[in-house]
């Protein structure tokens, strides 16, 4: 008969459970760290998965912040990947700053986060993005590694005023009047608007013709993407030595913008011819006497006045008109025109007398003027008095 064999104590129980357990984790760390525990492989052959996260809009001017994340087996040393900036349709130190860098992330953490400026401008445009992607881990694969962001413009569609001028209209030819068309701010695709003159008390057509004021004009104006500079429409104002009473004036429109980039903000402004001229001077005859004497004839001299100095010739006619004296007897009728030329202010018209030896009272008659041009008329009618010598 065998002999039988003792009970296990308590003790040896404990020991071999504690064997088994130490061999079924034996077993466990063979398998590697796919299961998440135990003693990690060579870096380069770790399950981890890189991915990148990031804002797809961001505000001109704004900062952006991207997230890199790490996934798969918990148990794993330190691990660093690459960053960088790549352009799209905005551009590098333009429109944000270029970057690059890596991030590292501890055993302990599963993410780390980096930023990208973007930079502030004065121009408008429709909107505009960059990329921001992952490269060169040191372990794992990159599933997502690529984010796109769009800078969001704040500058505002490009507004464009036009300012008025006033210009001395001269003498002769022609002087330049200026308007000054200003755009608020630069776009990133070209903008461009017409203009044309019009009217209001000025009268348009072309300089050297009777009547106009200044020369109509139209045209367009065009800016090249990223250019904001003050343009000028230049308008000719013609000069003459008309009087024409008060300042006249007309206007220059801008309109039909050539694209849907531009505002018009201010659409119109006026342009101001100053007179230079000075009023129409009025033409005056005045008051003479002459003696008859004995025999012959000789002239009276009637004094035409002018009340100012103008820069255009004068003319009007006259004729003599009996009074007690009487043509041909006592003064020879006469009739005519007359120029006081520009920058004079007098005239004389002389009218012949006859004398005689006869004893009578003093005789007069009158020098009218009439049909005045580029002046008006005052004192219309002159006394011419012969006076008796006899």
């Amino acid at each position: 008969m065998a002999p039988v064999k003792p009970p296990l104590s308590s003790n040896r129980i404990t020991s071999r459970v504690s064997g088994l357990r130490h061999l079924a984790l034996a077993s466990l760390l063979a398998i590697g760290p796919g299961l998440g525990i135990g003693v990690p492989h060579a870096a380069a052959d770790l399950p981890v998965f890189w991915s990148l996260s990031g804002p797809a809009h961001i505000r001109e001017g704004g900062m952006a912040e991207y997230t890199v994340s790490l996934s798969g087996i918990v148990t794993r040393p330190a691990l660093s990947i690459n960053w960088s900036t790549m352009p799209n349709t905005a551009i590098g130190d333009v429109d944000y700053a270029t970057s690059s860098g890596s991030v590292t992330i501890q055993p302990t953490d599963t993410s780390a986060k980096f930023t990208v400026q973007t930079l502030e401008d004065n121009m408008w445009d429709d909107g505009k993005s960059f990329y921001v992607q992952l490269s060169s881990a040191t372990a794992g694969t990159i599933t997502g590694g690529q984010v796109e962001t769009f800078i969001d413009d704040d500058d505002g569609l490009p507004q464009l005023a036009i300012q008025g001028v006033s210009v001395n209209e001269g003498d002769n030819g022609f002087v330049t009047a200026l308007f000054n068309v200003t755009m608020s701010n630069a776009s990133a695709v070209s903008v461009g608007v017409h203009y044309r003159t019009d009217d209001v008390t000025a009268t348009g057509g072309k300089c050297g013709a009777a009547g106009v004021d200044y020369q109509t004009s139209f045209g367009k104006l065009l800016w090249a993407p990223g250019n904001n500079a003050t343009q000028t429409i230049a308008v000719p104002v013609c000069g003459d030595k008309v009087y024409e009473g008060d300042n006249e004036t007309f206007t220059v429109t801008l309109y039909g913008p050539l694209n849907q980039y531009e505002v018009i903000a201010t659409p119109q402004a006026t342009g101001v011819i100053e007179e230079n001229d000075p009023p129409p001077p009025a033409v005056s005859v005045l008051d003479t006497q002459t003696f008859e004497t004995n025999a012959g004839t000789h002239s009276a001299t009637v004094p035409v006045i002018l009340s100012g100095v103008t820069k255009q010739d004068v003319s009007f006619t006259f004729t003599t008109v009996d009074g007690d004296a009487r043509a041909p007897s006592d003064y020879v009728a006469t009739t005519g025109s007359m120029i006081i030329p520009a920058g004079a202010t007098l005239g004389t018209i002389e009218v012949s007398v006859k004398g005689d030896k006869v004893t009578e009272n003093n005789e007069t008659f009158s020098v009218q003027i009439s049909d005045v041009r580029n002046g008006t008329l005052g004192d219309s009618s002159a006394k011419v008095t012969i006076v008796n010598d006899d």
